[in-house]
């Protein structure tokens, strides 16, 4: 090798060196899962910013054309309303506290004219005859509807019942009684006193066609409260 080489190979740097064949040329700048969320987070937003004032302006446009189309389909024209020539205009000065025309009074009309002319025209109004009146107006309706009477009780059969009737004298309430299938209420009034004798008002109820029949009161009667309680045949007094 000669000096000149030998300067040239120094000038150069030393001589190169050739790179291995199993080494892989520098791979492009990479990133990291992180990195790529936001990058596709960003263009999404990006997407929906768009989309969102691509819409505003088109509702805008709409709502323009909504409030100015009467106006745009019109096609006003302004023409002007001054005449062509010149308007004449009164030079006569004007001076203020000139006296008003009085206002002429129109000549007042005789009263005795006017009530003959009233007379005339209710004169000359057409008649009416009176039609003569109608008779008197007979309404024919229906009588209100009779409620069925009630089907007549005279009590349970005598002695069925005795034990509940002397329970209602002793208690002052009512007592239930049931009897061949029926059954109702031994109905009791308060005490009345006549002198030593305590009476009350018995009566006997049925269920009977869905409603509640009542025979008619028959009165008990006791000699002080330690007497035993019996038919009294003369009744109130």
């Amino acid at each position: 090798m000669t000096e000149d080489d030998g300067r040239g190979e120094k000038g150069n740097g030393g001589p190169k060196q050739a790179l291995p064949s199993d080494v892989l040329p520098p791979r492009p700048t990479s990133y990291t899962a992180a990195e790529l969320a936001e990058m596709e987070r960003r263009e999404r937003l990006g997407g929906w910013l768009l989309l969102f004032f691509g819409g505003a302006a088109l509702a805008t446009a709409a709502l323009a054309f909504y409030l100015f189309s009467d106006e745009i389909q019109q096609n006003d024209e302004f023409v002007r309303l001054d005449p062509e020539g010149p308007v004449e205009e009164d030079d006569s000065p004007f001076f203020w506290g000139e006296a008003r025309p009085e206002p002429t009074e129109s000549p007042e009309a005789d009263p005795s004219e006017s009530k003959v002319a009233a007379q005339r025209r209710v004169e000359e109004l057409p008649t009416i005859e009176a039609t003569p009146e109608s008779g008197e107006q007979t309404f024919n309706f229906p009588p209100p509807p009779r409620e069925n009477p009630a089907p007549t009780f005279l009590g349970p059969p005598v002695g069925s019942v005795d034990r509940e009737t002397a329970r209602a004298l002793r208690s002052g309430k009512a007592q239930l009684w049931q009897e061949d299938g029926k059954r109702g209420y031994v109905l009791v009034s308060e005490i009345v006193s006549y002198g030593p004798r305590e009476c009350r008002q018995v009566s006997y109820s049925q269920f009977e066609q869905g409603r509640q029949v009542t025979s008619s009161a028959t009165q008990w009667c006791r000699q002080a409260k330690a007497g035993k309680w019996r038919v009294d045949p003369r009744g109130p007094e």
